[in-house]
């Protein structure tokens, strides 16, 4: 049965970012079906319509360290998908232990928004619905900035959110000091060497206000796909 979200739970570790290398090619090289999941095009790199994999990052004890990864992908994940995923057992990090990974659970998006709870109780804002939304992980650019026009910040947000066919937002660059507050220059912003690279590594923190309400998860930009640009719904 297809599935369009899938949940896995890392061991307790103090992980700052999920590694591309288990989460990666080698478990799915026995994949021949065009599932959400194939190498290459699909898995690897960026389809122009955004339809691939997403792997995001949740914090629900909220304590720091990520501890649940969803697996979300706009058409579904198919069963030999779902089943490759269940195949993972472990990732890794650099000078970190092996992270034991299990799985949690599969099922819609819906599904996961009404029943995903944080240890607060609170409904889970990655997962969220609303008109407004704040950058949870850093937003990374996709091409190289300019100062002003189409590929400044405001316009490449934009042009993000018009690729995965929603409605242009009111786009807010929040000041150094909430980027600060998050440790977004803690993040890792790049890709191991031999992979492709964003035209800038520098992290923004950003408000997205859309003319109405659309459904989570929304994640925007460079390593979108892994984790970066990542935004949150606010309670209005």
């Amino acid at each position: 049965m297809t599935r369009r979200m899938v949940m896995i739970r890392l061991g307790t570790t103090k992980m700052t970012r999920i590694m591309d290398r288990k989460l990666g090619p080698k478990a799915f090289r026995d994949q021949n079906s065009d599932t959400a999941l194939r190498p290459c095009r699909t898995w690897w790199m960026s389809a122009t319509n955004h339809r691939h994999a997403q792997w995001l990052p949740l914090d629900l004890d909220g304590d720091g360290p990520i501890d649940h990864v969803v697996v979300h992908a706009k058409d579904g994940l198919d069963a030999e998908a779902q089943e490759a995923i269940a195949r993972i057992d472990t990732t890794w990090g650099k000078d970190l232990p092996t992270i034991v990974v299990s799985l949690v659970g599969s099922g819609e998006k819906a599904l996961f928004a009404r029943q995903l709870r944080n240890r607060s109780g609170s409904s889970c804002a990655e997962l969220g619905h609303g008109a407004i939304w704040t950058s949870r992980t850093p937003f990374i650019a996709p091409r190289f900035r300019k100062k002003s026009g189409k590929n400044n910040i405001v316009g490449q947000v934009i042009a993000e959110c018009a690729a995965r066919g929603l409605a242009t937002p009111q786009v807010e660059v929040l000041p150094r000091s909430a980027m600060m507050d998050a440790s977004f220059l803690a993040y890792v912003r790049h890709r191991r060497p031999g992979h492709p690279q964003p035209p800038d590594t520098s992290p923004w923190a950003l408000r997205l206000t859309f003319p109405g309400s659309i459904n989570g998860p929304l994640s925007l930009g460079y390593g979108s796909h892994f984790g970066l640009g990542l935004f949150a719904a606010v309670d209005e």
